[in-house]
C-alpha cells in the first residue's frame, strides 16, 4: 500500500470525525480501491483507539451497555445500528475478538462506524484531538502495510 493512499485517506477519515458530511461523502466517493482499502483500515485503527481510549483495560460488561444505550439515543440513533451488534465491536476493539466472528463485513463497518462517531462526540473530542488520533493511527496503518508488503 502506498503513501499516497494513507494520505488521501486521512482528509476522509477528519471528514467523517468532525461530522462534515458533505465533505466526507464527496472525498469518499473519490476514492480508489487502494484508497479505500486504507481508509477501511484507518477506520478499523481509529475505532480500536478510541475505543481503548474511551474504556480502557477495566471496562465491564455494564459499561459497554450503559455507553451504547446512551450512544444510540444521543448521537447515532437506534436505527443506526442494533444495540448488540454495537455492543460486540466494542468489546472485540477491547480484545475480545471473537465477538464479531459472525458479523458479516458490512454489518461489522456499520457497527464500527456508529460507535466510533459516539466515542468522539461522546468524548467531545477536539479538531486537534482529532488530527492527533489520525497521526497516531495514520503511522500504525503504515507500518501494518509494510509488514504485508514484505
Amino acid at each position: 500500500m502506498t503513501v499516497p493512499a494513507i494520505d488521501s485517506s486521512i482528509p476522509v477519515m477528519r471528514a467523517l470525525l468532525t461530522a462534515d458530511m458533505d465533505t466526507f461523502r464527496r472525498l469518499h466517493a473519490g476514492l480508489t480501491g487502494d484508497e479505500r482499502r486504507v481508509f477501511a483500515a484507518l477506520l478499523t485503527a481509529s475505532f480500536d483507539k478510541a475505543a481503548n481510549d474511551k474504556f480502557g483495560k477495566h471496562c465491564t460488561t455494564a459499561d459497554v451497555i450503559e455507553f451504547v444505550a446512551k450512544a444510540r439515543a444521543e448521537y447515532v440513533g437506534p436505527e443506526t445500528v442494533s444495540a448488540e451488534d454495537a455492543e460486540r465491536v466494542i468489546k472485540a476493539a477491547l480484545g475480545d475478538e471473537a465477538q464479531v466472528d459472525a458479523m458479516d463485513a458490512y454489518t461489522f463497518g456499520q457497527a464500527q462506524t456508529a460507535m466510533l462517531l459516539a466515542v468522539v462526540r461522546d468524548s467531545r473530542s477536539s479538531n486537534d484531538e482529532i488530527d492527533a488520533l489520525l497521526s497516531t493511527v495514520a503511522q500504525q496503518v503504515r507500518s501494518f502495510f509494510e509488514r504485508q508488503s514484505r
